[in-house]
């Protein structure tokens, strides 16, 4: 038996890169995977899976807008019947600059970034935890960085910022539905390879690293295995956790 067996997992953002992977893990574990992302290419994604002997959906939605949270849930329901993990993976990222630089559409940016990453996982509680209270419980992971947990010279960016709070929300949403058994933890990647960042990754991977105590930089398998931890039932005593997956980066910043 897989370790995600008789597990439903909704994953935004799993057109590509981590939560791609983390799809794929949990797809290959046993779950059934519903993959989330407003790029059209999340449809082909989840056909590769059924390919490769899976149970997958796609949905081409933005979880930016607060109605299409319920069309996620109904839609989940309607093919799979049950739904008991969600994996909050969808980010916008931001500009770089200074409070005061003036720079066009900084503002803006800061609008988009926080409606994504921190009203998109507003969204998905408001619609997936009362689902969870009512079947008896749930799983919910959500994406942080190292940015958000200790500053990295990342300049006045609302992704970083807009990380930190996750972390916060985090912690506050486990506190509050501990009794309800709906477990919330989050994991804090640092920079990883993906094929959709191969260009930024070539340009910062010598920054990165030379502040890494392990020596090397993480990959898409390192936060698939973490985040199978922190959604199969191995993590049943754990919630509230936020748990770095970068080389030691942050112990030393």
């Amino acid at each position: 038996m897989g370790r995600m067996e008789n597990k439903v997992a909704v994953i935004t953002g799993a057109g590509g890169g981590l939560c791609e992977g983390i799809a794929r893990s949990f797809a290959r574990e046993g779950a059934k995977v519903v993959l989330v992302d407003k790029k059209p290419v999340v449809l082909e994604k989840a056909k590769e899976i059924c390919e490769d002997g899976g149970e997958a959906l796609g949905l081409n939605l933005d979880i930016s807008v607060k109605a299409n949270w319920k069309i996620i849930l109904e839609e989940t329901l309607r093919k799979f019947q049950t739904c008991n993990v969600l994996v909050n993976g969808a980010a916008e990222f931001s500009l770089t600059g200074d409070w005061n630089s003036g720079h066009p559409g900084f503002l803006e940016n800061w609008d988009i970034v926080y409606k994504a990453n921190v009203m998109g996982l507003v969204y998905s509680v408001q619609t997936f935890v009362p689902y969870f209270i009512e079947q008896g419980g749930g799983t919910v992971m959500n994406f942080t960085s190292s940015t958000g947990i200790t500053y990295v010279g990342s300049g006045c960016q609302a992704y970083p910022a807009s990380k930190a709070a996750i972390k916060i929300i985090t912690q506050d949403m486990a506190a509050q539905h501990a009794k309800d058994h709906v477990r919330f933890n989050c994991v804090a990647p640092n920079f990883c390879y993906t094929p959709e960042n191969d260009e930024i990754y070539t340009k910062f991977h010598d920054w990165f690293l030379k502040d890494t105590p392990l020596g090397f930089l993480g990959s898409v398998e390192d936060v698939a295995n973490c985040a199978l931890y922190l959604c199969s039932d191995e993590s049943k005593y754990i919630t509230g956790v936020c748990i770095p997956i970068d080389g030691g980066y942050t112990a030393c910043h």
